[in-house]
């Protein structure tokens, strides 16, 4: 089953971010696939660590765990750092980015 698509608002998001930071669009677009899974995963009531983000984004690991910082940098996701092993440390979306992609959904299901 693949993530609900909500390409309108992650579209925003990711261009907002694009044009505060040197992100070409190509990264953006990246960022939003990594918005979009981690956010199906936290619907489907999954947590999402370091380790899985790069399967789940479908990019390669140093990739997916440079563009996570970067998120994480602007505010978009947090990282709930796992002291006894650092790849094992919770992402997940910042309360106001799973507010909007919640309605965009809800929006898009109707």
């Amino acid at each position: 089953m693949s993530p609900p698509r909500v390409p309108v608002l992650l579209s925003r998001l990711a261009n907002r971010f694009a044009s505060r930071t040197c992100v070409r669009d190509e990264a953006a677009d990246k960022m939003a696939i990594m918005l979009s899974a981690i956010h199906f995963r936290e619907m489907q009531g999954q947590t999402t660590t370091l380790r899985q983000l790069h399967q789940i984004s479908e990019m390669p690991q140093p990739e997916a765990l440079s563009l996570v910082d970067k998120l994480q940098k602007s505010g978009v996701v947090e990282i709930e750092t796992n002291l006894g092993d650092a790849f094992e440390s919770r992402v997940t979306l910042n309360g106001d980015t799973r507010k909007r992609l919640n309605r965009a959904s809800t929006r898009e299901a109707a």
